[in-house]
């Protein structure tokens, strides 16, 4: 898509503009980040250079949220809403990255923080459950896609039951010649 002169003229004003980010511009203008950089090059625009006192403030910042979480034992999810209530848009990796680098140890003395309440070790543990068949019936093409299964019992050390193993396992003697072949490696 061509650039037309008053867009040319825009971008100019924009880049000049003190506390406007390319992203800003390229969003504002509706175009794409790197087309925004290729026409400022092009308009041999200078570089934009961030104050580093503006990403020290904000590293620190992001570093402070981080370490008050978790000194006060919150979970990841919870510091990453802290974050974003600042203004720190970070995911739960990049937060447990972090914390990582800082150096921060849970009680454990593991370089991670917990993602949840730990569940005690001595619960009881839930009966075993019964395989249900796997047997995909039909797939309704939603978003995202619902999958209806056969859910009778499955055979014993399979996930199919009786009923879909016989259609899935063939004998080696009922097998066609060329399927043999193929079997048989």
């Amino acid at each position: 898509m061509k650039w037309t002169d008053e867009e040319a003229q825009h971008l100019e004003r924009m880049w000049f503009a003190p506390g406007s980010t390319v992203s800003a511009i390229a969003r504002d203008m509706g175009r794409t980040l790197n087309s925004v950089r290729r026409k400022a090059r092009d308009l041999d625009l200078p570089k934009r250079v961030v104050e580093a006192d503006a990403v020290r403030k904000h590293k620190s910042s992001v570093r402070e949220i981080v370490r008050e979480g978790y000194d006060n034992g919150r979970t990841i999810r919870e510091i990453v809403r802290n974050l974003a209530d600042a203004g720190h848009q970070m995911t739960k990796n990049a937060v447990t990255g972090l914390a990582y680098r800082m150096g921060l140890k849970n009680g454990k003395g593991q370089k991670y923080l917990p993602y949840g309440n730990p569940q005690p070790k001595n619960t009881p543990q839930p009966e075993a459950h019964t395989r249900m068949c796997q047997w995909v019936k039909r797939i309704d093409p939603d978003h995202p896609p619902k999958v209806e299964y056969c859910h009778r019992k499955a055979g014993e050390g399979g996930v199919w039951c009786d009923q879909h193993r016989e259609i899935v396992y063939v004998k080696r003697e009922e097998m066609p010649k060329w399927l043999r072949k193929l079997a048989s490696g």
